[in-house]
């Protein structure tokens, strides 16, 4: 029962405990962006705990020190608890909270208001979790609603969709090549999940139902207490994974994996019957933008304060394991540093004549070597002939 921290594991396997202390009251998560890192935590301050951290704190990306923490997201708003963090341009980001979006100005580390239509006054019913930018537009799921569609020149929600036969959707993942994975969920928080999951592409928000083989779970949700979730795209292949059972509740045995491009399903890691007893703890389940090894953290009950971090190939091969000291972690996300520059490169020369239109294509005019290519966001920043263009 104190503040959170985040814990540093450097590549040949040492552990740096609390490397950055006091982040808020369960800080549940962090992304790199720019030059900064930025964490979200529910409240400012554990009960059990003498300091006051943040419900947002912004580090510097390089030496992790602690930039700002806000306290407090809404004054007006109490319970206004904080969810997610995403990056929409460079000078603005967007914070989920238990009472809606608030856009974050990133020159000046300030709170600048609310996106228009996801505003609610419940304390968890119209809370909103993980967000996706992409394309002209920023995806943020929302428990009772559906997926937010939201113009981020705007800072409007112009379009909802929703959920399919009474479900709502549990979180919303980008992947590879491009597209929009919803997990289903209960929006009664019950931690009911489905067989099903859905596809959306954030250029045509047209959607795709499809039904998981005989013994693949969908998806685990975590709207009763909420998380990230372990739902999440592999950065090297198009491949989605997630942890799943028969209940959300007690789903931490089990890891899927979808081969988008072939079209297959599997069993990823299953600790069903694990002779140690080991579980994944909550959404602590990512995949390494650079090396494509999957980092999970693993306990064996709420009661026993023993823990460790294993490695894993893109077959499901241990490759590593990092015990930790004996302690209560409840650990969320792993997360990666951002090492590599995007590499930019001029488009081709392009003949043509004032009498008909031309199009030229941006596609692939940048790449990154440890984040999604399908994310890069690009502006025109200015023309030097509009009779051209």
């Amino acid at each position: 029962h104190r503040n959170s921290a985040i814990t540093f594991l450097s590549a040949k396997g040492n552990w740096n405990y609390s490397a950055v202390e006091n982040i808020g009251c369960t800080a549940c998560y962090g992304t790199f962006y720019g030059n900064k890192f930025y964490v979200i935590a529910k409240q400012q301050k554990d009960g059990g705990d003498t300091r006051t951290g943040g419900r947002i704190t912004i580090c510097d990306q390089g030496t992790m020190k602690v930039l700002k923490q806000i306290e407090v997201i809404d004054e007006n708003l109490s319970n206004c608890d904080g969810r997610a963090f995403v990056g929409v341009d460079e000078n603005k980001g967007y914070v989920s909270t238990s009472k809606g979006i608030y856009v974050l100005d990133l020159d000046e580390l300030e709170l600048r208001g609310v996106v228009t239509g996801s505003e609610n006054n419940q304390l968890y019913d119209g809370e909103v979790g993980n967000m996706v930018r992409v394309g002209d537009r920023v995806f943020a799921v929302h428990r009772d609603k559906g997926l937010l569609v939201i113009n981020p020149a705007t800072d409007q929600v112009e379009q909802v969709i929703e959920g399919i036969d009474g479900w709502g959707f549990g979180s919303v993942v980008l992947s590879k090549d491009g597209n929009l994975w919803l997990s289903l969920a209960s929006t009664s928080g019950s931690g009911a999940a489905d067989t099903r999951i859905m596809k959306v592409s954030p250029y045509t928000l047209q959607t795709e139902v499809i039904d998981l083989p005989e013994g693949i779970y969908g998806p685990a949700n975590s709207w009763y207490a909420w998380t990230p979730d372990c739902f999440c795209a592999s950065q090297q292949q198009n491949v989605l994974y997630w942890n799943g059972g028969n209940s959300s509740w007690f789903s931490g045995y089990t890891v899927y994996k979808y081969d988008i491009d072939k079209n297959e399903f599997s069993t990823y890691i299953d600790y069903n019957g694990d002779p140690d007893g080991w579980q994944i703890y909550g959404c602590s389940f990512r995949v390494s933008p650079e090396g494509d090894e999957a980092y999970v953290s693993l306990f064996k009950g709420f009661g026993d304060p023993t823990y460790v971090v294993r490695k894993y190939d893109a077959d499901g091969h241990q490759l590593a394991e990092y015990p930790m000291i004996q302690n209560y972690w409840f650990p969320s996300l792993p997360v990666f540093p951002d090492n590599a520059e995007p590499v930019v490169t001029n488009p081709d020369a392009v003949n043509m004549t004032l009498d008909a239109p031309v199009k030229v294509s941006l596609e692939n005019i940048a790449t990154d070597a440890d984040n999604m290519d399908a994310a890069i966001v690009k502006t025109v920043k200015s023309v030097s002939d509009e009779s051209v263009l």
